[in-house]
């Protein structure tokens, strides 16, 4: 049923892909809603009950029909509708497409995906005891509280905003003097190219390398990206202080700019591999 409800999701939102994109901001404030609805389900299911108010429930009439059916395939159709944080980046994903059959096929293969873990939980809850269960359920609310905390990071990495103090790209006040001694081998300084700050980073499986770099105001940037390994999550960047949305391809790509006197947050398109222009 989720397999189902999932892929025909898929072909709705990438037929609408190609009528019309989301914008980075729009992109952002589903990542961030659907952290912040992941991380009230995970306190509503630990039992605080200020947070039951907020949860989103199916229409009394669709509830009613999956009680008289019984069936598990409408239960898997049903909860395949319902809101959740890795689902909506997959949609995210599908609408990029801007195809019925390319976003059905991308959602098909995520579903798929996620069955034997299914499979694997619906087996473990029929053979272990009421005891074990029960600590499952315990476990399960606190991770879907972090995924959501994870979710809700990448939707404010999109909208350019750095709120986690542990990522990569948090260096210390030697790093920003722009000392050359550094021990960190992610962060670098523009070099001087007839009058242009020259910028270099790789996309590869690793992700961004590297992934913070210093320049100086008002002077313009060459960023060039050498995609050796270019893959479903690092071939986009996203910049929104630039307003950037800037497609990868295998080999080397450019991009030049002036900065200013903010830093730049950038991402790949899902949020997840963050850095910085300082």
């Amino acid at each position: 049923g989720r397999v189902v409800s999932y892929t025909i999701l898929g072909g709705i939102v990438g037929a609408l892909g190609a009528v019309f994109s989301l914008s980075i901001t729009v992109k952002a404030a589903l990542q961030i809603f659907a952290g912040v609805f992941m991380i009230m389900m995970g306190f509503n299911m630990a039992g605080f009950s200020m947070f039951r108010k907020f949860q989103i429930k199916l229409p009394h009439a669709v509830c009613r029909f999956k009680n008289k059916s019984g069936s598990p395939f409408i239960v898997g159709l049903l909860n395949g509708l319902m809101p959740c944080g890795p689902l909506q980046t997959m949609q995210i994903f599908a609408l990029g497409t801007g195809s019925a059959l390319k976003g059905a096929m991308s959602m098909f293969m995520f579903s798929i995906g996620t069955v034997p873990l299914m499979l694997a939980f619906g087996a473990l809850s029929g053979i272990l005891s009421k005891g074990y269960t029960k600590k499952m359920l315990k476990f399960s609310r606190v991770l879907i509280i972090i995924l959501g905390l994870i979710m809700g990071n990448r939707g404010f990495g999109l909208a350019g905003i750095n709120i986690n103090p542990l990522t990569a790209f948090a260096r210390s006040t030697g790093d920003l003097l722009g000392n050359n001694n550094s021990s960190n081998p992610n962060a670098a300084r523009a070099t001087f190219e007839n009058g242009v700050q020259v910028i270099n980073m790789t996309a590869d499986n690793n992700g961004y390398t590297p992934n913070a770099f210093y320049v100086q105001k008002g002077i313009p940037v060459r960023w060039v990206v050498n995609g050796e390994q270019i893959n479903t999550c690092n071939n986009a960047i996203v910049a929104r202080s630039l307003n950037l949305e800037w497609k990868l391809k295998k080999g080397e790509n450019v991009y030049e700019f002036t900065p200013g006197d903010q830093d730049i947050n950038f991402s790949c398109w899902m949020g997840m591999i963050q850095g910085v222009i300082k």
